[in-house]
């Protein structure tokens, strides 16, 4: 009998170079958002027709309308200011060392974080139109936005410890997942700190049913284990 294998996308898709293009006419104030919406909604439709032609069942937009996967954090709270985080991962075009990055992607917590938007609030609206059936949104760990938006000379003298202002990050992100925290979601956990939660129709406050996922990093792997 031959071994079963399981394989999930998880979210990204690549961006088309009109998307990335509008993405930095944006940046730059030559592009409306209106504009960039537009464009985003399109494309995002393009890659739901995709998915369905080959067979996805749970779907993603893409993340086409995030700069990166784990963007979405960043740009719901406020307390974000220019710096270099003590832990950078990703190389760019113009090299990973300090100072090289782009200053747009160059910010650690400067201040107490506030919440000014719902996490995925911009995003989950229009899958739940337009999604031909399941969907999910991606969100980071608690433990990832923090080590990449934390420079303890500088977040330190904000809120003491580390532990500190993990706690305010996880409380944001606690925050989401109690609106879809009923009985009626299945949570699937593993030690590689990614987490779906998989919500029928009638858990969803306005139709549709969503695949959570949250992701982290990690050297270990393991089989997913069921938890309560």
């Amino acid at each position: 009998m031959a071994t079963p294998y399981r394989a999930d996308q998880v979210g990204s898709f690549l961006r088309p170079p009109e998307v990335k293009e509008a993405h930095t006419a944006h940046r730059a104030g030559r592009l409306s958002a209106a504009d960039l919406r537009q464009l985003e909604d399109a494309a995002i439709l393009r890659v739901l027709e995709l998915q369905q032609e080959i067979g996805v069942d749970v779907f993603s937009d893409g993340e086409f309308r995030r700069g990166g996967w784990s963007g979405d954090f960043v740009e719901s709270v406020e307390g974000y200011g220019p710096g270099e985080p003590a832990v950078t991962v990703f190389n760019t075009a113009a090299g990973n060392a300090p100072g090289q990055r782009p200053a747009a992607q160059a910010r650690v917590i400067t201040e107490k974080l506030r919440q000014k938007r719902r996490l995925t609030e911009h995003e989950s609206g229009f899958l739940q139109q337009h999604a031909p059936g399941p969907f999910k949104m991606t969100m980071p760990a608690a433990s990832y936005v923090l080590a990449r938006g934390y420079q303890p000379r500088i977040t330190d003298q904000v809120y003491g410890t580390r532990a500190a202002a993990l706690h305010d990050v996880a409380s944001i992100i606690k925050t989401k997942w109690r609106r879809w925290s009923t009985k009626a979601c299945r949570t699937f956990s593993s030690i590689i700190r990614t987490t779906r939660t998989i919500c029928p129709k009638s858990a969803m406050p306005s139709g549709g049913r969503l695949a959570w996922i949250q992701r982290g990093r990690s050297k270990k792997t393991s089989r997913p284990t069921i938890s309560p």
